[in-house]
């Protein structure tokens, strides 16, 4: 794109303002030109959407999630500019942050396991005497089982994350690549 138009539609749009405002006199054929180039775009957006179904339909989830979250509507940029945020971030990023996710979930159900509530924990100043006493028993039987111990102390490598992920997802770009 030129320095004056940052994108295609910016520079169809200055042309459609040109002409619907008599600042440029379009003959039959520059109308028609006009026109091809409009429907050349369209086109070329539907084929691209068409090459990228999976990704599409996972853009559109999350973009109506984002509408929600920060209730917006579809006119509104910031669900656009929270995506691309995360589109910009590294792939690492997101292994990292996946690992972290599955290894809280580990933890949270074993402590569940022994008794600890973990929708209501308190900052450990609030927390009475009692509290903080009971918290340290399960903990001293968390760790006296060695596979629970094992479940609390991050098991899951950001290495096997990775690997897993790249199957799960090189398995689902393969499936949907075939229909």
């Amino acid at each position: 794109m030129s320095k004056y138009y940052t994108s295609i539609d910016q520079a169809i749009d200055k042309f459609k303002w040109n002409i619907q405002n008599g600042r440029w006199k379009a003959n039959e054929n520059d109308i028609k030109a006009f026109n091809a180039l409009v429907e050349y775009v369209n086109n070329q957006r539907a084929l691209n959407v068409n090459k990228n179904v999976p990704f599409a339909k996972l853009y559109i989830y999350v973009y109506s999630l984002f509408l929600k979250q920060f209730q917006a509507s579809i006119f509104d940029p910031i669900p656009q500019k929270e995506i691309s945020k995360l589109l910009d971030k590294p792939l690492s990023f997101f292994y990292e942050k996946f690992a972290e996710q599955i290894n809280e979930n580990e933890r949270d159900r074993v402590l569940e396991k022994y008794g600890y509530d973990i929708k209501n924990v308190k900052h450990p100043r609030l927390q009475s005497e009692e509290d903080k006493k009971e918290k340290l028993e399960i903990w001293r039987k968390i760790l006296k089982n060695e596979t629970d111990k094992k479940l609390v102390t991050n098991p899951f490598k950001i290495e096997d994350v990775k690997d897993e992920m790249n199957y799960i997802i090189s398995e689902c770009i393969n499936r949907f690549n075939e229909s």
